[in-house]
């Protein structure tokens, strides 16, 4: 079962270094970043962390030099970012050799972190010691590498694992995905997904999980029970800084909520012990959102612990941006004033109906256009459909953006009323998405032709002439023959031979062939997505002419490199309508036939990779 603890709070820790010129503040789930915010009751949770008067004294071992990745290096696959950032937050950072016997310097520190092999074992007086470091609260960061056949590394984190009833139990796991199994251990706010590559499983209890795979094995696990902490990660990728490219999937530190992770457990760890020092003025915290000013006397602002929370009513928040600005001090006199942009899209997509205006269609080929548009998010297209009539269900296709698009169900409108209904959903980062179910009603009314006597005259005695007009509000009416008319004198017809047509407008040519050629580039998607949009409408409004239409898509010259100019070719009796390059169909001679070869473009080869779709070199 997956389970997103705090998945809709805003949280903020925020570090006191009573050294430090400035309190320093570090977001969780930081509403800066260019997340968008979907609940209208969003809560505000900060957490404080004094770090006392000398701060949070970090102990990092050296890896050995053959290993080839070094916490104090700069190079693009070492983990150096990590340590940085942690003296950036105000952690005091030692990186030393491995060989220090920790028997002589860990009681020194608040947290130790052992990343890989250490070249060694450790004796039993520094196991010991470890015991007595996590009994007064101290903290333990542990990541293995583990890389095949070095099995010993992981024999020397679990000597320090067992201690808490966890251990690393090989072999590791054939995974390279994103994972979002996440468990409601304090560890895992505001994780909602972190990369992995060939994880190590961890032997651990239920309350120790905090991250585990799809199949439930467990990938990064915590413990508290013994007084102090320990965190277990059996992912190396959470903190190097890469990038690292498995099966697709980028594997580093800035990678989706690796580094978030791993900042969660540093912090966590930090808590294990109590600090002396400055300690917070509560009377001098105040929140303030949009010019509006907050104190703990508001009752939407308390301080609960070490949690500061804003908590407002329903409808406190709008879209759009929101500036959140904190100010806390210190008793030792030191201050801090951060500032922060929160987007918020508490209102759903909305759709008009552009075309036509009055909602009275012109013909059975004619298009309803339609607009929909989410301004702070954008359209989920995913989850997004049409429903026209209750029976005919468009899905919102990579062709349909949140510009617009156009409606014509494959055989046509029917004389009568339909109801164009779209269900629309937006895609915010945290909260439910917001909802749009709306109809629209269009109608295509019976046609009906009347006839205008434009001219009459008479030649001698017994020649009468008279020029004729027929119009059509829907179609242009075209091939008329003498049996489309009656013609009376004094309530007499008049029939051949005393009848006939001399001549009559120019009819449209009897065959049309038309070819429709796409630009096959990528950079063009977009605009052959509105090109798309336009063209069932266009073949509709053909009607009775007779018609051949075949589509081709380039993308530069054929005869030059990696050049690509392709008939679009499919199997007219196909249900799926795919292209196929051998396909014995390629000229469309009724809608029926164009709607199988525009799926074939469409849905086909319109989805094929870039490296599939031509040079872009032209003459």
């Amino acid at each position: 079962m997956k389970i997103y603890f705090n998945l809709y709070i805003l949280t903020f820790v925020i570090l006191i270094n009573a050294d430090a010129e400035n309190i320093l503040l570090h977001p969780v789930i930081p509403p800066l970043d260019g997340s968008v915010i979907a609940c209208d009751d969003q809560t505000l949770s900060f957490t404080v962390v004094p770090a006392g008067s000398t701060g949070v004294r970090i102990l990092v071992f050296e890896p050995p030099s053959e290993i080839g990745e070094s916490p104090s290096g700069y190079d693009a696959g070492d983990w150096g970012r990590f340590v940085d950032t942690l003296i950036s937050l105000g952690f005091a950072v030692d990186i030393v050799p491995s060989s220090t016997d920790l028997s002589d310097v860990l009681n020194s520190y608040d947290i130790f972190i052992l990343y890989g092999y250490p070249g060694r074992i450790f004796s039993s007086e520094e196991i010991d010691t470890v015991n007595s470091f996590l009994t007064s609260g101290g903290g333990i960061f542990s990541i293995v590498r583990a890389n095949a056949g070095d099995l010993s590394e992981i024999d020397v984190h679990n000597s320090i694992l067992s201690i808490a009833g966890m251990n690393y139990a090989p072999p590791r796991l054939t995974i390279y995905d994103t994972i979002s199994n996440i468990t409601s251990h304090p560890l895992g706010e505001g994780i909602t997904d972190i990369s992995t590559y060939k994880p190590m499983p961890i032997s651990s209890s239920a309350g120790q999980q905090v991250v585990l795979t799809d199949d439930d094995e467990c990938i990064a696990a915590a413990d508290s029970s013994l007084g102090g902490r320990i965190f277990a990660a059996g992912e190396e990728h959470l903190i190097s800084n890469g990038p690292l490219i498995f099966g697709g999937i980028p594997v580093c530190w800035d990678d989706f909520d690796n580094k978030q992770l791993v900042l969660n457990a540093v912090y966590w760890l930090s808590l294990g012990r109590e600090h002396p020092g400055c300690g917070l003025d509560s009377s001098s915290i105040t929140i303030t959102i949009d010019g509006a000013t907050y104190d703990l006397t508001s009752p939407e602002f308390s301080l609960e612990g070490n949690r500061l929370i804003f908590s407002p009513s329903s409808g406190f928040w709008t879209s759009g941006t929101h500036t959140i600005s904190v100010h806390i001090e210190d008793s030792c006199g030191h201050s801090i004033d951060e500032n922060y942009d929160a987007v918020f899209d508490v209102d759903p997509p909305i759709a008009n109906l552009i075309y036509p205006p009055t909602g009275e269609l012109l013909s059975s080929g004619d298009s309803a256009k339609i607009f929909v548009r989410d301004y702070e998010t954008g359209i989920d297209t995913a989850n997004c459909f049409i429903v026209v009539d209750d029976d005919d269900t468009f899905s919102l296709w990579e062709t349909i953006s949140d510009v617009g698009f156009a409606v014509l169900p494959y055989s046509g409108w029917s004389v009568g009323t339909h109801e164009i209904c779209i269900h629309a959903e937006d895609s915010p980062d945290f909260c439910s998405p917001n909802i749009l179910d709306s109809c629209f009603t269009v109608e295509l009314t019976e046609d009906t032709l009347w006839v205008e006597i434009a001219d009459n005259w008479v030649e001698g005695c017994t020649l009468v002439y008279t020029e004729v007009c027929v119009h059509s509000a829907h179609y242009y009416v075209k091939d008329l023959n003498l049996e489309n008319f009656a013609f009376y004198e004094n309530g007499i017809q008049v029939v051949p031979p005393s009848l006939e047509i001399l001549n009559t407008c120019p009819s449209e040519s009897a065959m049309v062939d038309i070819v429709l050629l796409l630009d096959f580039s990528t950079s063009m998607n977009d605009e052959v997505a509105m090109f798309f949009g336009a063209i069932p409408s266009f073949v509709a409004a053909l009607g009775a002419l007779q018609y051949r239409i075949a589509c081709w898509v380039f993308n530069g010259c054929p005869g030059e490199f990696d050049g690509v100019g392709l008939i679009a070719r499919t199997d007219f009796s196909s249900s799926t309508c795919e292209y196929s390059a051998t396909g014995p169909d390629w000229w469309a001679s009724n809608l029926t036939e164009f709607n199988c070869l525009f799926r074939a473009v469409r849905n086909d080869m319109y989805t094929w990779p870039w490296s599939m779709r031509g040079s872009g070199i032209e003459d």
